[in-house]
């Protein structure tokens, strides 16, 4: 693989994954809390509805099952009324079976069979007379069973005929005499009398007539039935039912089928969702890749380009938001480096000028060193001692500015420099500056910055010393006091208004100064500055006429002595 495919190939498919898995969650979380509770809502509106449902249902059966009672009643009121039927009720009870007229039989039959076409519920019909013992049937089945038919009210009351459950409609006739008066007799089938609609979803149903007695089905209070399971298998309901002038009571188990609908609804309506949500979840990961994840693998392999040292490796691509601002920024780093790049290209190569150009002013001094000592020499040979201690005094100057004895001398060694410098400005002016050393012993093996006190020296001889008449005395003083090392220099010359170098805030210009170090006031400042910061300044006190005083103040530094 080539280096350019390496750092191009760089995705990022834990950040996918994980966006994908946020996005499912943030779907399905939600979509799953928001089906339980519409299941738990759901479940219970179900229930509800199918209450209603069954009570609306067991209305419509207890008003269709009043409509039946009250037919079969206006049918036997009418079969009642016919002259066969009173005709065989007054010889029943006169004369039993033998007064019998066999036309009147005949006519009971006609009546039966009428009746029976009439699309009532009914399997059988039968006068029957327990006071003489004739009974005329269509079905003999119908009085089969034990049980009074005669006395009382019309009523309804179950009768087993051995063949199945038949419910028996009772009609008693006007008694004629002072027996039990004969009745009509209609047998119906219980299934047909207590499910008259046909009704699907009823699963038992229980009808009591006004005295609380079982007319039809099994007793009410075996309802609701269980199942196998232990648990309620329907719903029950309780109807009033107004029939045979008195108030029943309708008892009814129905089927609890719409929760498993709803449950089913509520299945395909939670896998089409999370369908949805995959579907979603894929798209969004589509966006994510060309909104987010393509760009910063771009970016990441231009990053990786710039580590490997091509920092032409800019972003071009085009983003919004937070992405084109990140890209934005990026170009920007690049920028910086490549400007800090060239700054330290430039910086090196002034670096070098720099070190050449000291190579070039080392030779100088080591030629004017070589030569002052070929001078010497000659003054020697020739016997002229002034220009011999001079010319040395000169060549030890020129010593410690070489720095062969490193940045730091000792205060013992930087007062031998002031007095070379003193000799030599005795052999060019005379005798006519006195040199006063006031040093603390303890202060003599302290480390000072080289150089540091000839520049002072210097100063006061050029400056202060120099345009004065009469005696010129330079004071030399060192001293140790709170952990410091105390120097000062002080002349009795001129002096001055403004500090050399310094502050000059009126705008008053001093003379350019005259020294052989090439070191003036500034740049001793600015090497205290360095070497011991801004706490350790250097202080001059100085009026017209009245002199200079230079102190500085040093941190103690010492050497094995």
């Amino acid at each position: 693989m080539r280096k350019e495919d390496r750092l191009a190939d760089t995705s990022f498919p834990s950040l996918k994954l994980g966006v994908a898995a946020v996005f499912l969650a943030a779907c399905i979380l939600p979509l799953a809390a928001a089906l339980a509770m519409a299941w738990n809502v759901g479940a219970r509106e179900a229930a509800a509805d199918a209450e209603r449902h069954a009570a609306a249902l067991h209305g419509m059966m207890v008003r269709t099952l009043e409509l039946t009672v009250a037919r079969l009643d206006d049918a036997a009121e009418r079969m009642a009324g016919e002259p066969a039927v009173r005709a065989l009720a007054e010889a029943a009870e006169a004369g039993g079976p033998a007064a019998v007229d066999p036309e009147w039989l005949k006519a009971m039959q006609v009546l039966f069979t009428r009746a029976l076409s009439d699309r009532l519920p009914v399997t059988g019909i039968c006068f029957s007379s327990e006071t003489s013992g004739l009974s005329v049937c269509s079905d003999q089945s119908a009085l089969m069973a034990s049980g009074s038919t005669s006395g009382g009210d019309t009523r309804i009351e179950p009768y087993d005929t051995g063949n199945g459950t038949f419910v028996r409609f009772v009609k008693p006739l006007p008694a004629t005499g002072q027996g039990p008066a004969p009745a009509l007799v209609f047998l119906l089938d219980e299934r047909e009398l207590l499910n008259p609609g046909n009704w699907p979803q009823l699963k038992a149903h229980a009808l009591t007539d006004p005295a609380g007695g079982v007319a039809a089905g099994i007793p009410a209070g075996y309802l609701p039935a269980a199942s196998a399971a232990g648990e309620r298998s329907g719903i029950v309901t309780a109807h009033a039912a107004m029939m045979l002038n008195g108030r029943w009571k309708s008892v009814a188990l129905w089927e609890a089928a719409p929760a498993a609908g709803l449950k089913r609804a509520l299945l395909a309506a939670g896998f089409a969702a999370g369908l949805a949500a995959l579907l979603l979840a894929a798209g969004a990961q589509v966006l994510f890749h060309a909104a987010i994840s393509r760009p910063l693998e771009s970016l990441r392999a231009l990053m990786k380009r710039a580590e490997s040292g091509d920092l032409k490796a800019y972003w071009t691509m085009r983003a919004t938001g937070e992405i084109g601002r990140l890209g934005d920024s990026y170009n920007q780093m690049l920028n910086r480096l490549d400007e800090l790049i060239k700054q330290v290209k430039v910086e090196e190569a002034l670096k070098k000028e720099k070190e050449i150009e000291a190579l070039h002013y080392q030779l100088n001094p080591h030629f004017l060193y070589n030569t002052l000592n070929t001078i010497k020499w000659v003054a020697k040979i020739h016997d002229t001692p002034q220009i011999a201690d001079a010319v040395s005094a000169l060549v030890r100057l020129l010593q410690a500015s070489l720095g062969k004895k490193g940045d730091f001398l000792t205060l013992r060694e930087e007062l031998e420099l002031v007095r070379d410098y003193m000799a030599i400005q005795a052999f060019r002016y005379g005798d006519g500056i006195t040199l006063v050393t006031e040093a603390d012993p303890l202060t003599l093996s302290c480390l000072v910055p080289k150089l540091m006190l000839q520049p002072l020296v210097e100063n006061a001889v050029i400056h202060g010393l120099q345009p004065k008449e009469g005696d010129k005395t330079i004071a030399v003083r060192t001293w140790l006091e709170r952990d410091m090392l105390f120097i000062e220099v002080e002349d009795n010359g001129i002096g001055m208004e403004e500090e050399p170098d310094g502050p000059n805030p009126a705008g008053r210009r001093f003379a350019p100064m005259e020294r052989m170090s090439g070191i003036g006031l500034k740049h001793i400042r600015e090497k205290l500055r360095l070497y011991y910061g801004p706490d350790y300044p250097m202080r001059i006190i100085s009026k017209p006429g009245e002199g200079t005083r230079v102190r500085l103040a040093l941190p103690i530094h010492r050497i094995d002595e």
